[in-house]
């Protein structure tokens, strides 16, 4: 983005001790990224944290930019997924150039994401993912893939891109 780097990833709010249980580390998962733009030879990278959900998943976070605009998407889930009655939401924030907006969903009550990417060009992105039609990861058959389009203010409805008897996976 710009002249330098935009990063996301997951992070865990405490330190992680030998016997903490999965749970505990789900619950205390979240998304961060760096403030603006890092640029090379600069003393710090600021960061914040875009996501504080207690009891949620938030993990998986893509990122795509374009010139000053950015798009940061990632899964928000109920537990370690090992809870599939609930389902996943995908999640978002825009960075203007200036900053990044609050988290909105792009769509929630969702099966399973297995997996996503994204790309951006100008203010417009293109997610592709994954979902797991039956929630049974034990079925490899029904998992689909879907896009969204993202035109600079709002994602569109999403389109199915398979629907087949394989096991479709990792778009990019």
């Amino acid at each position: 983005a710009g002249k330098g780097i935009l990063a996301a990833w997951q992070d865990i709010r405490q330190p992680m001790e030998d016997n903490i249980d999965m749970d505990s580390f789900a619950e205390n998962a979240e998304i961060s990224v760096t403030e603006s733009v890092y640029k090379a030879g600069a003393d710090d990278m600021q960061l914040i944290m875009l996501t504080e959900e207690e009891g949620k998943f938030d993990h998986s976070p893509k990122l795509a930019s374009d010139g000053d605009k950015a798009l940061l998407v990632w899964t928000r889930s109920e537990g370690l997924g090992l809870n599939l009655e609930n389902g996943d939401c995908l999640i978002y924030s825009s960075w203007d150039g200036s900053g990044w907006k609050d988290p909105g969903v792009i769509e929630d009550k969702l099966p399973v994401v297995m997996n996503s990417d994204m790309v951006m060009h100008e203010n417009e992105g293109l997610l592709l993912y994954t979902l797991d039609m039956d929630n049974d990861y034990a079925t490899e058959s029904d998992r689909e893939i879907f896009a969204k389009i993202f035109d600079g203010a709002s994602w569109g409805e999403s389109v199915r891109i398979t629907d087949n008897q394989l096991s479709d996976s990792s778009p990019g």
